[in-house]
């Protein structure tokens, strides 16, 4: 569990809107290097980072407990697909879109609910999706061990629906 009150970002009024692609848009794919912290304590996946999301919906707003009774407002839903070790995908679903968070987390739990399980020793941790090895992470302390992955960052750009005609060049 994550003590929020020191992993957040400025508040942002509890309305913060969620902006989703609309019929006219689509998503184009890009990869960034991202870190997430996996959590044995967690409930829900979550990440502070929009551009993460290769599917995003508004939800109303929920508050998401941590430790010492410190919460944090989450305001989406969605899927994230991160590229882990040998190009392994590692697709979160039902994540949580927490724009004051500063940092992603992967709960083991809802890994676990998923058919991929957790190993830990006392400075790494291991995610495996029956013999294959999906991820590696390095234990940093609180409970939190580093997933580095390559995350599908989504960039918006619009399209057009009409196709032009001559018309259309040359006004």
């Amino acid at each position: 569990m994550v003590e929020w009150n020191n992993e957040t970002t400025c508040n942002l009024p509890p309305a913060t809107p969620v902006f989703l692609l609309t019929t006219n848009e689509r998503a184009l794919m890009s990869t960034d290097s991202h870190i997430f912290h996996l959590d044995s304590g967690a409930m829900s996946h979550c990440s502070p980072e929009r551009s993460d999301f290769v599917e995003l919906d508004t939800i109303p707003t929920r508050q998401v407990g941590g430790i010492n009774g410190t919460s944090i407002a989450a305001v989406g839903q969605g899927k994230i697909i991160a590229t882990c070790r040998k190009g392994r995908k590692l697709t979160l679903k039902d994540i949580l879109y927490i724009p004051q968070a500063t940092l992603g987390l992967i709960s083991v739990r809802r890994l676990a609910d998923e058919g991929i399980l957790s190993t830990f020793d006392p400075n790494d941790c291991t995610l495996c999706c029956g013999s294959k090895v999906m991820a590696n992470g390095k234990h940093i302390g609180k409970g939190l061990y580093l997933i580095r992955a390559q995350s599908l960052r989504t960039e918006h750009a619009n399209i057009a629906c009409a196709t032009p005609n001559l018309k259309t060049w040359h006004k």
